[in-house]
């Protein structure tokens, strides 16, 4: 899930458990540039995880043979 990067700041943003909350920035298509914080607490499952990497490739699989399609009309 490599669309975002930590930031360093020097934030004090805490999250509602006290700790301090990671910096990210996005670097998808449609969110590129745009700042937010996260609770370090909250992991998602590795299951979740994985479904959400699996379905981001059948995405652009599907893309790919859309566009395909296109450029053959």
């Amino acid at each position: 899930m490599s669309e975002c990067f930590s930031c360093s700041k020097g934030s004090n943003r805490r999250c509602r458990y006290g700790l301090t909350a990671n910096y990210f920035m996005a670097w998808t298509l449609l969110n590129a540039g745009r700042r937010f914080f996260k609770c370090p607490k909250h992991e998602l499952p590795p299951r979740v995880s994985n479904l959400i990497h699996s379905l981001k490739k059948e995405k652009e699989a599907l893309i790919c043979e859309r566009n395909a399609m296109q450029r053959k009309i």
